[in-house]
């Protein structure tokens, strides 16, 4: 039962390892995905970050146009403040 137990608690300590790793990771895409998000919001107000989506106003029609200069600068992003400036300049 000993060598069980010993080698369930190596086996954790592998996956608390790995989770550290990729931490830095994940908070560089949650950021990046926060930026997204800005943007977004910017062509299409109703946009909800949790992916549900409210109806539009009626007679309104959502901008989806983006250009591609647009999405190379997004994809340049680097926190929300960068969303946010640029919102600002489309």
């Amino acid at each position: 039962m000993v060598l069980v137990a010993d080698e369930l608690k190596r086996k954790r300590a592998e996956i608390a390892a790995k989770i550290e790793e990729l931490r830095p990771q994940i908070v560089s895409l949650e950021q990046q995905q926060a930026s997204f998000d800005v943007v977004i919001q910017a062509y299409e107000p109703e946009y909800s970050p949790a992916g549900t989506h409210r109806a539009a106003a009626p007679g309104k029609v959502p901008s989806y146009r983006v250009s591609y200069r647009e999405l190379n600068m997004v994809s340049d992003l680097s926190g929300p403040s960068d969303a946010v400036r640029l919102g600002k300049l489309i």
